[in-house]
């Protein structure tokens, strides 16, 4: 005789509303890059602003290559 199952369980997540928040997330991410490299278009910056604007710009695109990566998987 072969074991029997005495109890189960089941659970379910629901990911609507974490993809909704990504989805959010990386639309204000895209904004904020936008307002950056216009900033950076403006004239008569100094080289230390270009380069805060510069690791502002790499800190943004990551967050957002990482939101994108995660909604993949």
């Amino acid at each position: 005789k072969r074991g029997e199952i005495t109890s189960k369980h089941v659970t379910t997540t629901d990911v609507s509303k974490q993809l909704f928040d990504q989805d959010l997330a990386i639309k204000n991410l895209r904004t904020t890059l936008d307002r950056l490299t216009q900033l950076m278009a403006t004239s008569g910056l100094q080289v230390q602003q270009i380069l805060q604007i510069e690791t502002e710009m790499t800190r943004v695109r990551g967050q957002i290559d990482q939101l994108e990566g995660d909604q993949r998987y």
